[in-house]
């Protein structure tokens, strides 16, 4: 559209170039001398053909930016087609990288459930192994057997078991670490257990009144002061609950029938007075 303007500005400049040249040749011819009117020609023609050759220069810049023009958007026609394939590419690399990663992490998960149980199927084939042995050797092989935790006195028949290390810091809650520990040791102590069996402390301080306050479960309020335990008395209330613990391993005639001495505490193997705060089982 642009082009064809220029064209008609052309022709048209063109046709006025011309008359006007007729125009001056023919005035010029009934007032001035011929040789004046000639000169006068000559130099209008000049300016005219240099007109013209500009102009024509100019229509040959404007084709070859229209041609330019014309061959950048084609190019661009084809770089957007390209970008919209490698776009779509992507698009499908994507979802198929989700795909594989919520197959992964399902298969992870299974894995893990797998593990789990194989952990635990082993320890009670552990467990029940360490059973059957202590069950078998409940002759003189039995001595030969040493006990999951604490340390056990053959001359005496006696085992000694430190409290602390089984409980969390100023406190009697149980050490859930210990739990898996806890249950072997009830069934090797199960296993030598009798009747006569006797169960006490050792290292621990007299009993006092604010352990009776402690352990019958009056709130603080009641009793117009706190229930904080001293270390002895805390290590009266950790050793009846872990003999509680080691119980839940035996039937309740069992459990029943051995008796659980809190007096004279002070006492233990040896009849030694101080020592480290321990459950002491003689079978």
């Amino acid at each position: 559209m642009r082009e064809r303007r220029i064209k008609a500005d052309l022709q048209k400049r063109a046709a006025n170039c011309g008359l006007l040249l007729l125009f001056s040749l023919n005035s010029g011819c009934s007032y001035l001398p011929s040789q004046i009117g000639g000169t006068d020609a000559e130099r209008l023609t000049r300016v005219i053909h240099a007109e013209n050759a500009r102009l024509k220069d100019l229509v040959v810049q404007l084709r070859s930016r229209s041609e330019d023009m014309s061959q950048r958007s084609l190019d661009d026609a084809a770089r957007i087609a390209r970008l919209d394939e490698e776009n779509q590419v992507f698009r499908t690399s994507l979802a198929a990288y989700q795909s594989e990663r919520e197959r992964m992490a399902k298969s992870f998960q299974n894995l893990q459930q797998q593990v789990q149980v194989a952990l635990s199927d082993r320890s009670v084939a552990t467990t029940s192994a360490e059973t059957g042995l202590l069950g078998q050797g409940m002759g003189a092989s039995s001595k030969r057997i040493p006990p999951p935790a604490g340390r056990f006195d053959s001359s005496q028949n006696s085992i000694q078991i430190p409290l602390a290390e089984w409980f969390a810091a100023d406190s009697a809650i149980l050490d859930e670490s210990k739990n898996e520990r806890l249950k072997v040791l009830s069934e090797w102590i199960k296993v030598r257990m009798k009747a006569e069996s006797k169960v006490s402390l050792w290292g621990v301080g007299p009993q006092t009144d604010r352990l009776i306050k402690a352990s019958s479960g009056i709130e603080p309020k009641q009793v117009g002061e706190s229930l904080e335990l001293p270390q002895g008395e805390l290590d009266r209330v950790r050793g009846k609950r872990l003999w509680e613990l080691i119980q839940d391993a035996f039937s309740k005639d069992m459990a029943a029938q051995i008796r659980f001495d809190m007096s004279g505490a002070g006492r233990g193997v040896g009849g030694q007075e101080e020592g480290t705060p321990s459950l002491v089982i003689k079978f």
